[in-house]
């Protein structure tokens, strides 16, 4: 676990991974977010990266696959699975049994998405919110239904403009045909976005 929280963070990821066996290589990526565990697969060679692939559990598997899939330019290449969603048919001491149990393996807690019976988005809501319910309050009025998304397969530099308007924490990244909650981009993520469009845009200006 302290590995899987240095090693994103690591110039020398892959170094320090392709002198581990495959079996604690894999053991340390499948702690790390889909995300960070895709970019830390990337600085591997491919003989190394396969043979580590192949003993991560499928679960995690399946998601950097999913991730990998995506255009550079979409957002679903920039989205974490890390993130909690809840039903809107849960009460609100069910809401909090829920993020209780998951909280442990999900840091993006600070908003609590709401999903409904066919399990596309709903909305959003608050942590602070839901902890300072009554229990007895219904879940419904805790909900925000106007809570910005993006779509997966949505372009980055078409909608830049849009993304820079958002002042949420987390922004839940949906599946374009059902509407499902695929990952969340973060402020963080969100910034990083922005500046990258920044120095790209300067760099074409400068070209011409």
């Amino acid at each position: 676990e302290a590995m899987s929280d240095i090693i994103p963070f690591a110039e020398d990821a892959g170094e320090i991974l392709s002198e581990l066996d495959a079996d604690d290589a894999a053991e340390i990526i499948e702690q790390m977010d889909a995300d960070e565990a895709l970019e830390a697969l990337e600085t591997l060679d491919e003989e190394t990266r396969s043979e580590v692939l192949e003993l991560i559990e499928d679960e995690v598997k399946q998601e950097i696959e999913m991730l990998e899939s995506y255009g550079d330019d979409e957002f679903g290449s920039v989205m974490s699975t890390n993130f909690i969603a809840i039903s809107r048919e849960l009460s609100v001491k069910g809401a909090m049994r829920k993020l209780i149990a998951e909280a442990p393996e999900n840091d993006n807690i600070y908003t609590v998405f709401v999903t409904d019976a066919d399990g596309a988005f709903y909305g959003a809501i608050d942590l602070k919110e839901l902890i300072i319910a009554r229990s007895d309050k219904p879940l419904e009025e805790l909900i925000y239904v106007n809570f910005p998304y993006v779509l997966d397969k949505e372009s980055i530099s078409e909608n830049i403009e849009r993304i820079r308007s958002y002042s949420e924490e987390l922004i839940p990244v949906l599946a374009t045909d059902s509407k499902k909650i695929l990952g969340v981009i973060t402020s963080h993520d969100i910034v990083e976005i922005v500046d990258e469009e920044l120095v790209e845009d300067y760099a074409r200006l400068a070209a011409l």
